[in-house]
């Protein structure tokens, strides 16, 4: 390990628990000594470390114990042709330690455990490289798209929400907007999917909204986005038209999901809203608010106090978001959350 030249990008103090973290990398490491992963601290001279690695032949997983000046190879084991983004896993359970790796965020692959006493007091991410002699060490910057502690419900978790908008009249149009937030602990890591199937007597005829790739199938919505979506923030809305049948019941559901993103949570995945829908042609009423009973058409004693409405009023129910997820770390004991919610550059 002479002339290695090792960037810590974020650590936390912890407790001596059991816990399992995954962080994104979307930087690749292409030249000899070039690493990126995850180091966990008993002290500053006893610590593991799981990274990916380059030997200048091919990345590498890779796993080791440090102690004093002592380092010994855990895990070591060439991954050809894999590059960014990559997914690092650690699971710590007792005194056994797993690696595990991803190409895609969602199927892990183990890479190996060992066992290894260590009274953890610290955790972070590091990137490094090596050079002999050390002004010949290739230059490398690594970004970390997110660093996670799955065992504390640290994970994205999505709702959606729907509304309507104006009367809805047999024979007429309505809209619809759907919205997709964030609720978790980390960022969105897999592709979002909305699925809208619409009720009989209203037929779908547009869906669109900003960075979404939407198609219609018979009575079925489907739109579907990979961007990352940030905890606490909601994609752009999705506006949803359709056509209102001449025979279309006084009333409907419209129930809406969501999917992907990585969440673990699906109990509040759906959204729906209840529709009220107008006989065409019905006349307007006019509400005498003096006390004098309703106006028809034809009456004319009328002043400015007197108010149009239609009957069963213009009113619209909105769907209600439900959230099934206990953000109170105190329910889980065994697991602390340390996120690093951020896009890091570290240049090395």
């Amino acid at each position: 390990m002479d002339n290695r030249r090792q960037q810590r990008t974020h650590h936390a103090t912890i407790t001596n628990v059991n816990f399992e973290v995954v962080v994104k990398m979307d930087t690749p490491v292409t030249a000899g000594a070039q690493m990126e992963g995850i180091i966990v601290q008993q002290s500053a001279t006893r610590f593991l470390r799981f990274d990916l690695r380059s030997d200048a032949v091919s990345p590498r997983l890779f796993a080791a114990s440090i102690s004093g000046a002592t380092g010994t190879f855990q895990i070591d084991f060439a991954l050809p042709g894999v590059t960014a983004p990559f997914w690092l896993k650690v699971n710590r359970t007792g005194n056994t330690w797993t690696e595990s790796y991803s190409t895609d965020g969602t199927n892990y692959i183990t890479g190996g455990s060992f066992s290894y006493t260590l009274s953890v007091t610290n955790i972070g991410l590091f990137a490094s490289n090596s050079g002999h002699p050390a002004s010949t060490a290739p230059a490398f910057t690594a970004s970390f798209d997110y660093f996670l502690n799955t065992a504390s419900g640290t994970v994205p978790d999505l709702t959606v929400s729907k509304s309507h908008s104006g009367a809805f009249v047999q024979s007429g149009t309505g809209s619809y907007s759907v919205t997709v937030s964030n609720v978790g602990g980390a960022p969105t890591t897999q592709a979002v999917s909305v699925t809208d199937t619409l009720p009989a007597g209203l037929t779908p005829t547009t869906a669109s909204g900003t960075g979404w790739t939407c198609g219609i199938s018979s009575q079925t919505v489907s739109c579907n986005r990979s961007d990352a979506l940030a905890m606490a923030s909601s994609y752009p809305p999705l506006a949803i038209g359709v056509s209102i049948s001449a025979t279309a019941p006084s009333s409907v559901t419209n129930t809406v999901t969501v999917a992907g993103g990585g969440e673990t949570n699906t109990a509040n995945d759906s959204a729906s809203d209840p529709t009220t829908i107008q006989p065409a042609g019905q006349p307007p009423v006019i509400s005498n608010h003096l006390g004098g009973g309703d106006f028809g058409i034809g009456d004319h004693h009328l002043d400015h106090r007197h108010h149009l409405h239609q009957p069963g009023g213009l009113r619209h129910h909105r769907g209600v978001r439900q959230h099934g997820i206990d953000s109170d770390a105190g329910n889980q004991p065994q697991s602390q959350s340390y996120r690093a919610e951020l896009r890091d550059t570290v240049s090395v």
